[in-house]
């Protein structure tokens, strides 16, 4: 809830069904295992490369825990994952997941600002004409997100999303993972 002060009415503002995007800094997780994500990603392993890298798959399930109890849903965990090459003047084109569940990314090599995640509001608001220069939360069409190296994002899966073009001459390396609930005698907490 949000208190109006520029009025002289009381009155109060709700922003309802709103929608939940964690992000996380894994920069650093361990030093013993970083050198072999670098590998995985020369020797390009595209699928499930989260089960060779249990550290990061541990680091990356402790964010879907927080993420996932701030969402208010039953816990999840990393269910299947693909190591993805975005080379220069490429991008990831419009992509939603058709299921309840969540999608992110981890970007262990990625230059500032070299490549946006784009995501596209849930829902259309037939009345969302914004002012000129006056975009809210109300209004605005996408959100914005900027990639650096060792950020992991998590939204839900049936958001529309995508990349941009990467603007670097270097190519950007992505990890994405979708998740499945887990029983919740079965987790662990940062051991």
């Amino acid at each position: 809830m949000h208190h109006q002060t520029d009025t002289l009415h009381p009155s109060e503002y709700f922003s309802v069904f709103p929608t939940c995007i964690g992000m996380y800094d894994i920069k650093g997780y361990h030093p013993a295992e970083e050198p072999k994500t670098m590998s995985l990603i020369q020797n390009e392993q595209p699928t499930d490369v989260l089960d060779t890298l249990p550290l990061l798959k541990k680091s990356i399930n402790d964010c879907i825990k927080a993420y996932t109890n701030e969402y208010g849903v039953d816990y999840h965990e990393v269910n299947e994952s693909f190591y993805e090459v975005i080379e220069s003047g490429k991008g990831v084109d419009s992509k939603s997941y058709d299921n309840s569940l969540f999608v992110g990314y981890y970007f262990p090599i990625a230059i500032k600002e070299s490549i946006d995640l784009i995501l596209e509001q849930p829902y259309k608001n037939p009345i969302a004409a914004p002012a000129d220069k006056s975009v809210s939360i109300y209004t605005a069409p996408s959100e914005k997100f900027i990639i650096d190296t060792g950020r992991c994002i998590i939204t839900p899966a049936h958001l529309v999303r995508y990349i941009t073009p990467n603007k670097s001459a270097k190519p950007v390396n992505m990890i994405t993972f979708t998740t499945k609930v887990v029983d919740i005698e079965k987790i662990t907490f940062n051991d």
